[in-house]
């Protein structure tokens, strides 16, 4: 660790909220209970996410979902394409800019 490093201390239920740039660690959980945590990161429409998500969504889980609730985790059909087509067609504008033609 650095020796400037601060450290992000809490109690049960607290929420830490952080870059995810900054460069971060987890600890050591030191209880006898389990340490659940949420991470979550938020990218424009037009940037693609690592791999395709919808894999790990179990067939019981995603059936019981609504459909604003896989709009807004970015699960539904319809939009992950609309998605995926904005990524490359943004891709390759940002090549034909960078590149001498």
């Amino acid at each position: 660790f650095h020796p400037d490093e601060t450290c992000m201390v809490g109690q049960a239920g607290d929420v830490g909220v952080f870059n995810g740039h900054c460069w971060h660690a987890g600890g050591l959980n030191r209880t006898d209970k389990p340490r659940r945590a949420i991470l979550a990161h938020y990218l424009r429409v037009d940037i693609p996410r690592p791999g395709d998500r919808r894999q790990h969504l179990s067939p019981d889980v995603r059936a019981k979902m609504t459909l604003r609730e896989l709009e807004i985790l970015g699960l539904d059909e319809k939009q992950y394409g609309v998605r995926m087509k904005m990524a490359v067609s943004n891709m390759f504008k940002n090549l034909r800019t960078k590149l001498p033609v």
